[in-house]
């Protein structure tokens, strides 16, 4: 499934590479391609705007979701687009996280 949905088309051109080992870095597709194209295919590598694969994958597996059963989806963009691949387009919402989780939250 991965192979099927490539994550680099959801990293923007620039953002930050947080490798567990090392100080996080800036990758910039424009400036240098070579270094962007790594960060964003290395599959234990998060950026600032992408999960890293080994994080999704399980994420996808854990709770089995199978094709025609509804999910709901908070976050966009690639762990979205890989559950629409395993579920059905039809059967995922997906809604962007809000800044602070409890805004439409009911006041006491």
């Amino acid at each position: 499934m991965l192979r099927e949905v490539p994550r680099h088309l959801f990293a923007p051109s620039a953002a930050w590479a947080n490798p567990a080992t090392d100080p996080r870095y800036r990758i910039d597709a424009r400036k240098d391609p070579a270094a962007w194209w790594e960060a964003v295919d290395e599959p234990r590598q998060p950026t600032s705007s992408l999960s890293a694969p080994n994080i999704v994958l399980p994420f996808l597996e854990l709770p089995h979701p199978l094709r025609g059963q509804r999910v709901l989806n908070i976050g966009t963009g690639w762990t979205a687009a890989l559950l629409c691949k395993r579920v059905g387009e039809r059967h995922v919402v997906s809604a962007p996280p809000t800044s602070n989780g409890s805004d439409g939250a009911a006041q006491p």
